[in-house]
């Protein structure tokens, strides 16, 4: 669904460590976007495929995610979110963007 109906995009940013994934036009159907800060362009397809269920969840069931929101996405991987950093200005949008910060179970209340 991303690819139909959300833009999704990788991009670096100079002076940071790493490639950032995201989407684009969630706002159009009242979504917020979704932005993860990648190892590398080798985790494409993997970040495509998290934010397209859920945004395709959040679609069909209603729900609303929000900074401070945990999501289970795997048997062990969760997925934390909070807002863009004052320095991750890069990440701002004409919606609510939500980065997504995977971790595993052990540090989900942490």
């Amino acid at each position: 669904m991303t690819m139909l109906f959300y833009g999704f995009d990788k991009y670096e940013v100079e002076g940071v460590a790493g490639v950032w994934m995201r989407t684009y036009g969630a706002q159009a159907y009242g979504l917020p976007d979704f932005a993860a800060l990648a190892e590398g362009h080798h985790e494409g397809e993997r970040y495509s495929g998290v934010f397209n269920n859920i945004l395709a969840y959040l679609r069909q069931s209603g729900a609303a995610m929000a900074a401070g929101h945990t999501m289970q996405i795997g048997e062990t991987t969760y997925m934390k979110l909070r807002e863009p950093a004052e320095n991750e200005y890069y990440l701002q949008g004409p919606g609510t963007t939500l980065v997504a910060e995977l971790i595993e179970s052990d540090q989900v209340n942490h």
